[in-house]
This record gives C-alpha cells, structure tokens and sequence, in this order.
C-alpha cells in the first residue's frame, strides 16, 4: 500500500463508538414493558445490557445493528441482543411522531435455577441468537405484533403482562421466523449444559482469536484426527471450522471500520488475518463488498441520519 493510499485511509471520518444506555430496570421485575414516541431523526449509536424487542407499527427508516445497515419499514419488529450496538434513524411523516412498543429484560431475568431448566433451553437459545440481532418475520412477526399491541391496549395487571411477554418470547425462541442481522463479533458463550468437548474448542478460539488456529491442533487439542474433529465441528456449529472462524474475524473487522480511524491493513492483521488479499478476498464473501467500500456506505448512512 503506498503512503498516499494509507494517509487517504486514515482521513476517512469514522463512526463515533456507540453510547451506554442505562435502564431502571428493576431487580425485582423480568420484563420492562415501554411505549414511546419520537420525532427525533437524529443517529443515536447506543448499547444496554438489556435484550430489547422493539416494534414499530408505522415507522420508515434505517436500522443499523452491530455491523448492520438496512432500511425498515413499517411493522418491523426486531430482537437486539446484550450489549449489541444498535440504533433507528426515523424518516418523519407529515411531522407526526412514531411510535415503538418494546420489551426489555436482563439475562439473568428469569434466575439461574429457571434458565437452567430443560423447559427453558430454546428461550437460552433465543438469547444467544439475539448477540447478532434478530430481524423477526412471518407468521411470528404477526402473532408477537398483535400481542404487543394488545398488551398496549389493555394494559393488563404486572402479573398477567408477565405471562403474556413470556409466552411471546417462547414462541419466539420456537420460531424459524428470524433473520440474524450482524455478524458474529463476539465467541459464544462458554455454558455448563454445553459438551465439554465444545466448550474445550470455545474456550480455545476465544483465547486464540486473533492469532493463527490451525484446525489440526485444535483437533489434537480434543484427541480427535482432523476428519473427525471436521465432522463433530460441524454437526455442533452447523458450519466449518475455518467459516467459523473467519465470520468471527470478518465482523470484529467490521466494527473496527465503522469506529476506529485504523488502515485496513491494520484492522486486517488486527482481527487474526495473516495477509491482506486473504482479508481482502474474506470480507467481499461475507460483505458483498470491499472493506473500502463498506466504511464509505457507513459514511454515507451515517451523514443521512445525522
């Protein structure tokens, strides 16, 4: 790269690293039910530890989530993870506010002893999908919109809006109506009811990340032959090995891009790649784009919202 290229690099203006939002939710509550309204366009780049369903019945806009961007419109619905960047820039209509309905709630909402229960797996599940975001749809988009707006309606008793908000969120956790939204930024996590072979390989990727992981030693690494490990890899996480890892690598590139002022050869070597055209060669498969030019689309939503 010659200097003049890495100068015009580093002059591209970068994406402010998102706010921390602070919610009162209360330890003695599961669920924060909230309807809001806005007439504020602006770009509120934020994060909460708070998983949040969020539904909007009538807004247009754009819908940025970890190193997502994508316009909405009305009757999106949509399930933010713990700690996912996230914000809704709102086109404003004939100047009248729009509406949300959400739902927030810790991790930890239901207790340990609850979560850790056989009958709660898939809503666990639900939860660990959400680290990316997720766009809801479908027959389940319809059912969850008209329990939220029912609940906005009626405004039933704490304890009936309890089991009404539960039983949405299970027949979530149920559903295939669901569009990951970002990439896959951080390791899942490492959890008691998983094998302990699988926790082994988290534990391992999550420690090596950033550096080289052949396949072969990760594979020694549980006393398995590089065919075997191949095929227990993908029957735990439903892809290979090497995809696994490159999707975790491609999206912390990703949010490196949209906040930090770094060349791309830095956020290259930076997230675990070894050469830049094998980044390079990366990023457009999973992006459909170069890094390049996926910083600028940032810069261009980014001076519409602003």
């Amino acid at each position: 790269m010659s200097p003049h290229q890495n100068h015009a690099d580093r002059r591209m203006a970068k994406l402010s690293a998102p706010r921390y939002e602070a919610h009162p939710l209360a330890d003695s509550h599961a669920f924060a039910f909230y309807e809001r309204t806005t007439t504020n366009t602006s770009f509120d780049w934020h994060y909460h530890p708070e998983l949040e369903l969020i539904y909007w019945p009538t807004a247009q806009g754009i819908r940025m989530a970890g190193d997502s961007i994508e316009s909405f419109k009305d009757g999106d619905l949509c399930l933010m993870g713990s700690n996912l960047p996230h914000t809704w820039s709102i086109h404003i209509r004939e100047n009248k506010p729009e509406r949300n309905i959400q739902v927030q709630f810790l991790p930890n909402c239901l207790g340990r002893e609850c979560l850790g229960l056989s009958e709660m797996r898939a809503f666990g599940q639900l939860m660990e999908k959400a680290r990316q975001g997720l766009k809801i749809t479908g027959q389940t988009r319809q059912m969850l919109a008209e329990g939220l707006l029912r609940l906005s309606k009626d405004k039933p008793r704490p304890s009936k809006r309890f089991c009404a908000i539960l039983e949405m969120l299970m027949d979530l956790a149920e559903s295939r109506d669901c569009q990951p939204l970002a990439a896959d930024i951080a390791i899942p996590s490492i959890s008691p009811r998983v094998d302990k072979a699988v926790n082994k390989v988290l534990s391992f990727i999550q420690a090596h990340i950033e550096t080289h992981v052949p396949q072969t030693k990760v594979a020694a690494l549980l006393g398995m032959s590089p065919a075997a490990f191949s095929r227990f890899f993908r029957c735990h996480f439903g892809k290979t090995y090497v995809g696994f890892i490159n999707r975790i690598r491609i999206g912390r590139a990703c949010a490196a891009l949209m906040q930090t002022g770094q060349t791309v050869a830095e956020i290259a070597y930076g997230s675990g790649f070894e050469n830049l055209s094998h980044f390079n060669e990366q990023f457009r498969k999973y992006k459909c784009m170069s890094p390049i030019e996926y910083r600028q689309m940032v810069q261009e939503q980014f001076k519409k919202v602003c």
